[in-house]
């Protein structure tokens, strides 16, 4: 057998999830089949110098497979119908639904995607096959832009079982200087969530459940908030006009490859993933929550996206928000209070559950799984 040559083209910078994906994809596909052949491109400067990069990299360098990520403006769509021209295989390793995640954030009308649905369209049906991280983004894609089954298939972001695995909370919590009282996790990129017209960020509910705790008489108890973004300092306020600042801690930005990061989930009794009754939530996979599940972690989450999926024995699932209905805020906040307090109240449920949360995760978001998966899809094209 000939070698197989594979062009992989994300249309994002080094660094980002999306590019950490395509790169430990190329490597665990190449370490599984010698005669596979994986050539990578990423953004690196301006927009017109990365289109003609893109564009040179496709003359010098024909292959029998293009494996497209994040293929929207500015650098694509141009280059996807070149692509097309060449009748090769092109497949579309899709995330999230872009247009619906920068609504739902009042970022609609951002400068570089005034016509990304439309180009998120034309991206799935020019593909030949359509990769979806979620299985709740299989449902979009097949129920609202009407794509076949057949030219979808589920391949998840896997996590790394030597970094992220379960270690007894008490020790993480020693480590880290941390007191023993109960801890619900959290991490985020922060980024805006409209409720109405107010425009909170990411993780905002947390504080609100915080405070329904401290005055049903709840006091031994931590909330940690990892990661930045550019909420993070309106959601510090928050908890100061709240009064309950002691309860909350921001880490502020962990690397992603930092021993600290798996470290202080680990120090956590449970992990918190939050949803909104909308079709960017439903797109999600949720990669945050799947660290959680490997440290054997129980979640507490709402019953769309990937969660509805994996945390089906491995969590407490609540109905998401709906931000349509002003008066399902106070809803959704006792809900999720409700399932932190039978967690907290319950320790059984909570090694029950995280248990199930880990073997999940080693059967189907293990990168030597995902590796077969990608393998026997490149094999049938």
């Amino acid at each position: 057998m000939s070698v197989v040559r594979i062009l992989y083209l994300v249309n994002v910078y080094v660094g980002s999830n999306t590019y950490r994906r395509a790169f430990k994809l190329k490597s665990v596909v190449e370490s599984l089949d010698g005669k596979i052949n994986i050539k990578l491109i990423s953004r690196k400067h301006s927009i017109g110098t990365d289109l003609l990069r893109f564009s040179k990299f496709l003359a010098n360098n024909r292959a029998d497979i293009y494996h497209i990520f994040e293929p929207f403006l500015p650098t694509f769509p141009v280059l996807y119908f070149f692509i097309k021209s060449l009748r090769k295989p092109i497949i579309y390793d899709s995330g999230d639904i872009h247009s619906a995640v920068s609504k739902i954030s009042g970022e609609f009308l951002l400068p570089y995607y005034p016509n990304l649905k439309f180009s998120e369209s034309v991206a799935f049906r020019l593909s030949d096959r359509i990769i979806v991280m979620g299985r709740g983004m299989k449902e979009i894609l097949e129920d609202i832009y009407q794509i076949n089954s057949e030219k979808i298939a589920w391949i998840p972001d896997g996590i790394d079982l030597s970094r992220f695995f379960p270690l007894p909370s008490y020790q993480a919590k020693e480590r880290l200087g941390l007191d023993s009282k109960f801890i619900i996790g959290y991490t985020s990129s922060y980024r805006p969530i409209s409720l109405g017209r107010t425009k909170l960020g990411r993780g905002w509910e947390l504080l609100y459940v915080a405070k329904r705790l401290v005055n049903i008489g709840h006091k031994d108890f931590l909330i940690i908030m990892m990661g930045k973004g550019k909420m993070l300092n309106l959601l510090k306020k928050i908890a100061v006009d709240l009064g309950i600042s002691n309860f909350i801690k921001f880490t502020g930005f962990i690397p992603y490859d930092s021993d600290l990061y798996p470290l202080y989930i680990n120090a956590c009794d449970i992990g918190f993933y939050e949803s909104v009754r909308d079709i960017s939530y439903q797109a999600m996979i949720g990669t945050k929550m799947l660290e959680f599940m490997a440290c054997g972690k129980p979640m507490v989450a709402g019953n769309i996206g990937e969660a509805r999926y994996a945390l089906r024995h491995a969590g407490i699932l609540i109905e998401p928000l709906d931000l349509n209905k002003q008066q399902d805020i106070n809803r959704y906040l006792n809900d999720l209070t409700n399932a932190i307090i039978k967690l907290m109240k319950d320790e059984n449920l909570r090694k029950k559950l995280g248990s199930a949360a880990r073997e999940i995760i080693e059967r189907y978001y293990n990168w030597d799984v995902i590796s077969k998966r990608l393998h026997s899809l490149y094999a049938a094209l």
